[in-house]
């Protein structure tokens, strides 16, 4: 199949991957657990750049739970499947990042809702 026939899907529209870490690291004192996050991160960082996978950036959420690292769209299931084998992930769930106005989260929806809803299928935005 080339470039051109390729089937979108919903992973298409991701363009970043939240990490949420285990438990542990949270019931650390805040210097010892901001130095294991940063190992986390380092060995994240490692992984995706020992397997050649590009990413953007990455930062801590800013009350210190969750890292978001940001990539290029069809870099996001390749990178799915390496991090789940990195120590210290809990969870990982690929993201979308929007503004928090309800009008670009609606046409957000909306764009991705085109390759997964059907035709009497329907969502409400609260």
């Amino acid at each position: 199949m080339s470039q051109s026939e390729k089937k979108t899907t919903i992973l298409d529209s991701y363009n970043l991957i939240l990490i949420r870490y285990t438990d542990e690291i949270w019931l650390k004192s805040r210097k010892v657990r901001m130095r294991m996050l940063n190992i986390l991160m380092d060995n994240i960082v490692n992984t995706l750049n020992r397997e050649n996978i590009p990413f953007h950036k990455y930062q801590l959420s800013k009350d210190a739970t969750r890292i978001f690292f940001f990539f290029k769209n069809d870099d996001i299931p390749r990178a799915i499947i390496l991090l789940r084998n990195v120590f210290g992930i809990y969870s990982l769930s690929p993201s979308l990042r929007t503004s928090a106005k309800l009008k670009n989260i609606a046409e957000r929806t909306i764009e991705v809702g085109k390759s997964i809803l059907k035709k009497d299928d329907s969502f409400a935005l609260r």
